[in-house]
This record gives C-alpha cells, sequence and structure tokens, in this order.
C-alpha cells in the first residue's frame, strides 16, 4: 500500500480529522513551555535500562536524539502534519530501532512516560483555566497511537526484510548443498559398481582382496552420509517453508516477496 493511502487508512480509522488537528494545537500551546522539562524526566528514566542506554554512542548522540524528539513533538505531532514526509520519518526511527536491536516494548515504554506527563499537565492547566480537557486529551491520545503504530509497523517491516534475506540465502545454501549431493551419490554410486566388478574379477591376492574390501566399507559409510545429508536437507527446506508460512500473514513483505524465494 502506498504511504499516502496508508496514513489516509490510519487517519480515517482512528477519526483524526480537522478538528483533532486544531486540538493538537492547543496541546502544543499548554505543554511546549513544559517540553524540556518532560524531555529531561523521559531520559532520565529510559537510559537507567541498559538496553536503551546501550543504543546510545555517547553523550552527543543522546542530545541529538533530544533535540530531534522535541521537534518531532512540537512541530509533527503536535503541528498535525500527517503527510507522506510524516511516514517517511516513521520508517526511518522503525528501521533505526530494528538495525540496533531497540524493541517495541521500550519505545511504547518511553511514549507512555511522556503521555502520561502530558495528560497531567493539560489537566492541571485545564482545571486552573476552567475549561474541559477531554478534547485536547482525545486528539493526543489519537495522535501518539497513530505515531506508534506506523514506527511498529515499519520495524516489523525491516525485521522481516532482514529474516527474509537470511531465508533466501540459507535456501540457496540448501539448494546448492542439494544439488552437491546429489553429484556426491552419482559418484558414490559409480565407485561402488567399479567396486563390485573389480571384486568379481579379483583374484586370490589377500593383499588386493583386503584393498578392496576396505574401499568397499568406505563407499557404503560415503553412501549412508549422502543419505542423511540428503535427509537434513529436506528438513531445512521443510522448516524453512513452514517459517514462511507461519510469519507471512503478519506484514506485507514475506506475502509479496516469499513466491521469489520459493516459487510459490
Amino acid at each position: 500500500m502506498p504511504n499516502t493511502a496508508m496514513i489516509e487508512e490510519r487517519l480515517r480509522f482512528l477519526e483524526i480529522d480537522q478538528k483533532v488537528v486544531e486540538e493538537l494545537q492547543n496541546a502544543k500551546q499548554i505543554l511546549e513551555p513544559e517540553l524540556d522539562r518532560m524531555l529531561e524526566e523521559f531520559y532520565s528514566h529510559v537510559l537507567d535500562e541498559p538496553q536503551v542506554m546501550a543504543v546510545f554512542a555517547d553523550d552527543k548522540a543522546i542530545e541529538r536524539a533530544r533535540a530531534a524528539q522535541k521537534n518531532h513533538w512540537l512541530q509533527t505531532l503536535f503541528g498535525g502534519k500527517f503527510k507522506s514526509a510524516y511516514f517517511d520519518k516513521a520508517e526511518r526511527i522503525g528501521r533505526a530501532h530494528a538495525r540496533v536491536g531497540l524493541t517495541p516494548n521500550w519505545y511504547i515504554g518511553g511514549y507512555s512516560k511522556m503521555l502520561v506527563q502530558f495528560v497531567q499537565h493539560i489537566s492541571v492547566v485545564a482545571a486552573k483555566e476552567g475549561r474541559d480537557a477531554s478534547p485536547i486529551i482525545e486528539a493526543l491520545c489519537k495522535a501518539v497511537l497513530l505515531d506508534l503504530d506506523l514506527v511498529i509497523h515499519c520495524y516489523l517491516e525491516a525485521k522481516d526484510e532482514s529474516m527474509l534475506e537470511i531465508l533466501a540465502r540459507a535456501t540457496k545454501f540448501t539448494s546448492d548443498m542439494d544439488q552437491l549431493n546429489t553429484e556426491l551419490s552419482l559418484v558414490t554410486a559409480r565407485v561402488k559398481e567399479s567396486t563390485e566388478a573389480m571384486s568379481k574379477n579379483a583374484n586370490d591376492n589377500d593383499r588386493h582382496a583386503s584393498q578392496l574390501a576396505s574401499l568397499s566399507k568406505h563407499v557404503d559409510a560415503l553412501t549412508e552420509k549422502t543419505k542423511q545429508i540428503d535427509e537434513r536437507i529436506s528438513q531445512l527446506k521443510t522448516g524453512d517453508r513452514l517459517y514462511v508460512h507461519k510469519v507471512s500473514d503478519q506484514t506485507g513483505t514475506f506475502a509479496k516477496l516469499k513466491a521469489l524465494i520459493f516459487g510459490e
């Protein structure tokens, strides 16, 4: 599905319309003066987790991430700018998380920390001003959930593409091994036929007979080994196919590309 169509589908289902965008702008006015403090509390919380801390190379990387996050909240999310460029940004974030191994639970947990702070502050300000906070909070929740949805979607797509590449390499290796094993079986069969023919024509020379017997044992062992390899290759092929069929319904990547590997 094209990016624009995907975003429009999400916006429709989440009922994000112009009224919601206006309420997001109200949220921006309330939250912007406190956003630096909230981000300070956010990073103090998430960087206590070794899995999250490991993502950042140094303090400068943390500062860059913090600045980018602040800009994302103020300019994109609170601004209601849900266009193609918005999806591109979500895709970059999702793929970056997949690349560094930051699983969605940390992303969801981090957003939870920010959303709680947002709701608490909006509620306090609205109470002081004597107005209803629910429209702003409702709009904010929709925008945050849209953000999570798109980033996690892109994360899963990136993970599936990586797994698909691994499966493609494994499948090619399995196919190459299958062909090699077939050739080895043919050679083994020919050697066995030659050995049997030599045995029939052998004289009573003990040394010659002993060498033929030893060769025959090696041939038999090699034949058995090729059978075991063939069985293992069959198991690998079945395993690859089962894995792809199990995950192909989760995202579009496998559904689109598995035919390129398995001819299905």
